[in-house]
């Protein structure tokens, strides 16, 4: 259980890297033009909600890592 907590709380990591990734593109206009945000548009507006699957992956991650 213990390797798959930290490969959770690795994808937890890749997750919020993509997430940042995204948000930064969607707002950059010289990139996407805003391409992203047709796409996603509920993220656009509230880009907190990327936190939700991070956050949730982590805490899975942290619940694996210390169930014995």
């Amino acid at each position: 259980m213990r390797t798959l907590g930290i490969s959770a709380i690795v994808m937890a990591v890749a997750l919020a890297t993509i997430s940042i990734i995204f948000i930064g593109l969607a707002y950059d206009n010289g990139w996407s033009g805003g391409a992203a945000c047709s796409m996603a548009e509920s993220l656009c507006h509230r880009p907190s909600l990327m936190a939700i699957p991070v956050l949730a992956t982590m805490a899975w991650g942290l619940m694996l890592i210390t169930d014995r």
